[in-house]
């Protein structure tokens, strides 16, 4: 897909990574090491090392989409036999999840 686009001079934003919800912000709280981040770029392909997400979210919600579809499925349940869900956590990580690193709600 990115060779098709960019073949088409289709280009994406350029401050993925910077910015105040941006992924080095939420992610690392903006502590991190830029020099070994690209230590190795275009040198050391470690593609065979990656994992697949089942899911399209963030690593740390697969447990819980993972335990809300056994509990759909043992207890055949379907929207209508859901009155509301709740979820408890520690505070940086509904943060995180659910408002983000702006605040508001997701």
């Amino acid at each position: 897909m990115s060779a098709l686009m960019a073949a088409k001079n289709i280009t994406g934003p350029t401050t993925a990574f910077e910015g105040q919800a941006r992924f080095f912000k939420t992610c690392f709280h903006n502590d991190f090491n830029r020099e070994n981040m690209l230590d190795g770029l275009g040198l050391d392909f470690l593609g065979s090392t990656t994992l697949y997400k089942p899911w399209p979210a963030v690593g740390p919600a697969h447990s819980h989409i993972h335990a809300t579809i056994q509990l759909v499925s043992s207890h055949d349940l379907g929207p209508d036999d859901v009155d509301r869900a709740q979820s408890s956590g520690r505070p940086c990580r509904i943060q995180s999840l659910c408002e983000g690193a702006e605040g508001g709600t997701r």
